[in-house]
């Protein structure tokens, strides 16, 4: 798989490629490969830059706050660019994801409130797929949010 990025990205055949890296970034960080998981991410952000391929940019940023900053303040705000940016292109996936991990960080944070009151329009804007992973944590982390106000 490696490979087959690397060859698409010496050849210039860009489109979708920043896409592609970020999802590969997101599998080696789950099997434990963060460094290259980072400079997927690095290269993937160059690509979108350098091309103007900002549609899965909301994503790149969501998984740059996971893998490439430390600092809660950072994550934070990453997080809140990819956010916004995924509202303003109305990308209800990304917008999802972006808010699950804003909203789980705030909850580390002891700022549960906020993130439910982050999460829930956001979730409930979904009437079809519940069973989807993405929208199966949101729901989790919704009731741990929601316990957690009691």
């Amino acid at each position: 798989l490696q490979c087959s990025l690397d060859q698409l990205d010496e050849t210039r055949t860009w489109a979708l490629l920043p896409f592609l890296m970020a999802a590969v970034a997101e599998l080696r960080a789950v099997r434990g490969d963060r460094t290259a998981a980072r400079k997927l991410l690095v290269r993937a952000e160059e690509l979108g830059e350098l091309t103007g391929e900002r549609w899965c940019k909301p994503e790149i940023m969501r998984l740059g706050a996971a893998l490439l900053r430390e600092d809660p303040g950072q994550k934070l705000d990453l997080l809140h660019g990819a956010l916004e940016l995924s509202r303003e292109q109305g990308s209800h996936l990304w917008r999802l994801r972006c808010a699950t991990d804003l909203a789980e960080l705030l909850h580390r944070q002891g700022r549960s409130g906020e993130a439910r009151e982050l999460l829930a329009p956001i979730h409930g804007w979904f009437s079809e797929g519940l069973d989807m992973p993405d929208l199966r944590r949101a729901t989790r982390l919704l009731e741990v949010l929601r316990s957690s106000a009691h």
